[in-house]
């Protein structure tokens, strides 16, 4: 295949430790959302992909998720998603500043 990009399983392990602390307020039941939590290797495969194929990723997460699935070899599905993920949310917010920079041009 022209243009993929082989990790090495080593590689794509991914080690996060998410320690949850009950506060005082918390200790009744009611817990914080933790938020995304996005490793840096995910990070850094994402953004090396966005370099070298800007055109094969848009703001929509399904196109996204095959266009990964034909560029990594060897990744599971759970770091493809999360890849797929955070190029979505990149794109995502890359739109909404094209708006709203239109708006204030107008």
């Amino acid at each position: 295949m022209l243009g993929t990009v082989r990790l090495n399983r080593t590689c794509i392990f991914m080690n996060v430790h998410l320690h949850s602390h009950a506060s005082e307020g918390e200790a009744s039941g009611g817990f914080k959302s933790l938020g995304n939590v996005r490793t840096e290797q995910v990070k850094r495969i994402a953004k090396e992909l966005i370099k070298k194929f800007p055109n094969r990723f848009s703001n929509n997460f399904e196109e996204n998720k095959r266009a990964i699935s034909l560029l990594l070899q060897g990744a599971t599905p759970r770091v493809r998603n999360q890849i797929a993920g955070y190029i979505t949310s990149i794109y995502s917010g890359m739109q909404s500043s094209a708006v709203k920079a239109s708006e204030k041009n107008e």
